[in-house]
């Protein structure tokens, strides 16, 4: 393969390395932790899941391999396969059309020797490797030049596919609303769903704060402290600014969310108050209160601890 032909991924200088593996956080705690024998198989399971990952990214270059032999006899006629045979193979497997093009797109966009490459790439922790899921996502690039940026964007920020994909989106269209995303969400058609989703979303955030994003090893205090100043720029101040607003938003947001439910509440409690129905703010009798009436936290500990009766 011409040098010019070559992925040359970036990767950050390597430190803190334990067993190969540059570990930080919880990681860094277990792995420091663990006896001899446990540490053998944490390097073994490593190695599997690399392993895994570029097995699986090859056998995908393998079916676009076959697909693209397919779709190309499709476009001269079909003398080899037939017509519609791509449909029929389709039809056939149970398999969503999607799997067969999504493979072929590996190949116009990859030779083999570049996927190999890429296949043998981990992040820049030296222990996630690059996945299906983030070339899927590069897929979607059809410029190289900025396929490459964000393939080395993503390994110097260990980015999940997710994150990889936001990006993505960013580059196409940066003035894009965050809210605009994915499916439009659901419309619930009674209160009793509006309740549902609007708890399970509020369920789902609060676990994310208390568990990542204001985790000690998580926070971005944690991640900004984890940078020496020379990565400091003018993109990541407009990132960081952009996120500070976009928070202050959903607060404002939620805000005026919990104003209302809690209008709502006052005003089902005052009819149930006039029939005299015993107070029960839940089925499991949880006391009503405010934020203000949280127990507060203990030094060093950046959510407030709970008291034994939650």
């Amino acid at each position: 393969m011409a040098k010019s032909d070559r992925i040359s991924v970036v990767r950050p200088v390597e430190t803190a390395t334990v067993s190969g593996a540059k570990l930080s956080g919880e990681r860094e705690r277990i792995y420091r932790s663990a006896c001899p024998s446990l540490r053998e198989k944490l390097d073994w399971v490593i190695e599997w899941i690399k392993d895994e990952a570029r097995h699986s990214l090859m056998r995908r270059y393998d079916l676009g391999l076959v697909i693209k032999e397919i779709f190309d006899d499709q476009k001269a006629g079909g003398s080899i396969y037939g017509k519609k045979a791509l449909a029929k193979i389709s039809r056939f497997t149970g398999e969503d059309p999607q799997l067969s093009r999504l493979a072929m797109r590996l190949v116009t966009c990859f030779t083999r020797e570049q996927l190999e490459e890429l296949s043998r790439t981990v992040m820049s922790d030296r222990v996630t490797p690059l996945s299906y899921s983030h070339i899927r996502q590069l897929l979607i690039i059809d410029n190289p030049s900025a396929r490459k940026t964000a393939l080395d964007k993503t390994v110097k920020h260990c980015w999940t596919s997710g994150e990889l994909g936001a990006y993505i989106q960013d580059m196409y269209n940066p003035d894009r609303p965050r809210s605009s995303a994915g499916r439009p969400p659901a419309i619930p058609r009674t209160l009793d769903g509006l309740i549902v989703q609007q708890s399970q979303i509020v369920g789902e955030l609060e676990s994310r704060c208390e568990k990542v994003w204001m985790h000690e090893d998580h926070s971005i205090s944690a991640k900004v402290d984890g940078l020496d100043t020379t990565s400091y720029t003018e993109e990541l101040a407009k990132k960081v600014y952009k996120l500070w607003q976009d928070q202050e938003r959903v607060v404002e947001q939620l805000t005026g969310l919990a104003a209302a439910t809690k209008v709502q509440f006052t005003r089902i409690r005052s009819v149930l108050d006039a029939r005299g129905t015993p107070k029960k703010c839940t089925s499991s009798g949880v006391t009503m209160r405010t934020i203000s009436d949280r127990p507060s936290k203990k030094k060093g500990e950046l959510i407030p601890a709970l008291s034994d009766e939650e």
